[in-house]
């Protein structure tokens, strides 16, 4: 790889990083929100 591949890539995943963690963030309110009948919901989708 060259040298100016490696910003790009490092933008890459730490955009994944940060949508993962957003995810989790949103799932974990959405159950203090809604109860436990939300997760099971959010995960049958």
């Amino acid at each position: 790889m060259t040298t100016r591949r490696w910003p790009i890539l490092l933008i890459f995943v730490l955009s994944g990083a940060a949508g993962l963690v957003y995810e989790v963030v949103w799932a974990r309110q959405l159950v203090l929100v809604f109860g436990k009948g939300a997760e099971r919901n959010n995960l049958d989708e």
